[in-house]
């Protein structure tokens, strides 16, 4: 449940830095414009954090599955 709710963060980090971001170019606030840039920034990295993290865990888990099939040979 975690995994979701940390999926759910990070996108949400995203919006809220795409928002700033086309709040402050609409404003003319460059200030605001890289407060929004950076948070999109962050939010795309944590969730190709999550993404990587989840491929890894399936990795392992098709690993662990052929480690048990050492009598198919």
């Amino acid at each position: 449940m975690a995994h979701l709710a940390n999926k759910v963060m990070h996108k949400a980090e995203e919006v809220v830095g795409k928002t700033r971001y086309n709040l402050g170019k609409r404003t003319g606030n460059k200030n605001l414009q890289s407060v929004g840039r950076r948070g999109q920034v962050s939010g795309r990295v944590k969730q190709f954090g999550d993404h990587l993290t989840h491929a890894v865990r399936n990795a392992q888990g098709r690993f662990k599955n052929r480690s048990h099939r050492s009598d198919l040979r």
